[in-house]
């Protein structure tokens, strides 16, 4: 995506520092991850939530995307169904 506005990044370590995983980012959506996100709705099978819209990638791959939408008819999670909807813990 465009790894401009990183708000958190996040990889497993082992004990001498190495990374033991993948590398997790969360961002927030731009003008630049509208084909990406589209794509990501068709595999999930819903329309796309309501901007703005937080990012979640993994190894810079976008598994899902978060609704910040102050709408009481928002607050959907889209996400890739070929990796769950567990986003990836700090």
């Amino acid at each position: 995506m465009n790894g401009t506005s990183t708000c958190a990044s996040w990889s497993p370590s082992t004990a001498d520092g190495r990374e033991a995983g993948p590398r997790s980012t969360c961002l927030p959506a731009s003008p630049e991850d509208a084909d990406a996100l589209e794509r990501l709705a068709q595999l999930d099978g819903v329309r796309l939530p309501r901007e703005p819209l937080l990012l979640a990638e993994v190894d810079d791959k976008l598994h899902a995307a978060l609704s910040l939408s102050l709408s009481l008819s928002d607050g959907r999670v889209l996400a890739d169904p070929f990796h769950g909807r567990q986003l990836p813990q700090a």
